[in-house]
């Protein structure tokens, strides 16, 4: 019998809500780079709040299913799939929204104009200064938080914790018989 969690349909599933999240992190990225401002830096916060929000929807859609709903291991391996999916995306469209912004990377600018209102020893001559920032919050944050939602809705909002079925992580599903 052939898992479930690597059908058309699940890949489909993942890309989907991987790239609604990473869109959401995205839109906070533009609208930071282009009103660069120290203050508001906040900004990459509220794209991970984004991201997140979007991957535990996709976790708390699992409860209900036939499969991942009667294990928490499949509604755990499922969403971090989304969230994997999502991570990768957002660091892609991070990079294209970057040059699209600024266009080389590489180029010198006056500090002032990266990132107006820095203290002076945070200063960044180049737009690639930025990068280390945005992709941090594009890869850790956002998987370390989008894994610990995950966690805790398979776990808390779980219907029926008492009888968690084992996951099985093959292409292939190998049903065992009683006694065995």
């Amino acid at each position: 019998m052939k898992n479930t969690l690597y059908n058309r349909a699940h890949i489909f599933e993942y890309l989907l809500y991987g790239s609604l999240a990473a869109l959401g992190y995205v839109i906070f990225v533009v609208i930071f780079l282009l009103n660069r401002r120290y203050e508001n830096s906040y900004l990459l916060y509220f794209g991970n709040v984004a991201f997140v929000t979007v991957i535990g929807i996709h976790a708390f859609l699992q409860i209900n299913r036939p499969h991942e709903g009667k294990s928490a291991v499949r509604m755990l391996i499922s969403s971090h799939l989304a969230a994997l999916t999502g991570v990768v995306l957002a660091v892609g469209l991070s990079l294209v929204s970057m040059v699209a912004v600024f266009g080389d990377l590489g180029s010198t600018r006056a500090p002032n104009e990266l990132v107006a209102n820095t203290n002076a020893w945070n200063q960044i001559s180049r737009p690639s200064g930025m990068l280390p920032m945005i992709l941090i919050y594009a890869t850790v944050c956002n998987f370390a938080v989008s894994s610990f939602i995950t966690v805790l809705v398979s776990y808390v909002c779980k219907k029926n914790q008492t009888k968690d079925k084992p996951a099985e992580l093959d292409e292939n599903i190998r049903m065992s018989e009683p006694g065995n």
